[in-house]
């Protein structure tokens, strides 16, 4: 907020950035909404796979948006990793060897799925890792990486891992 006033040649007093601030946040949180195939999806392969978080952001975005899709029970706190609390942001590797530690995994042994090209993706395969790009959009990608597989939607995961 403060550099974005700053653009229009203003000042933000500290209040209304905090104001802004928590606006913002509650917008983001109305429009997070579960989806019952994507909880179906993640439930049916809780049971044959270890399932985890990695994300970007603060760390009680992160616990909020899970709680409020309804999520909570498959991805309990011990299976997440928020870049504020390690230090660093995909597509960083080190963001994922503290999930590989996290999980006592291989890279070899460990498939990363995400909506983001270069954080998620090419991020992911950077590391050692399978990845699977969800592209609703049928985006093009943006360096030369190669996923395991392209979905347009996470419901289609159990497909590719059956």
């Amino acid at each position: 907020m403060e550099k974005a006033t700053a653009d229009f040649g203003r000042v933000a007093k500290p209040e209304e950035m905090d104001d802004f601030q928590n606006m913002f946040m509650s917008s983001c949180f109305e429009v997070i909404a579960p989806v019952p195939d994507v909880e179906r999806c993640l439930s049916k392969l809780a049971e044959r796979y270890r399932l985890g978080i990695v994300t970007n952001g603060p760390e009680d975005m992160a616990y909020t948006k899970l709680e409020r899709l309804g999520l909570s029970r498959l991805f309990p706190k011990e299976t997440i990793v928020i870049s504020e609390v390690v230090g660093y942001h995909k597509p960083d590797w080190r963001i994922f060897s503290a999930a590989l530690r996290l999980f006592d995994a291989k890279p070899e042994e460990t498939l990363f799925v995400g909506d983001n090209w270069e954080a998620d993706v090419a991020g992911a395969i950077e590391a050692g890792m399978d990845a699977v790009w969800i592209n609703p959009g049928k985006l093009q990608p943006a360096t030369g990486h190669v996923p395991l597989a392209v979905v347009e939607r996470l419901e289609q995961l159990a497909d590719i891992l059956t």
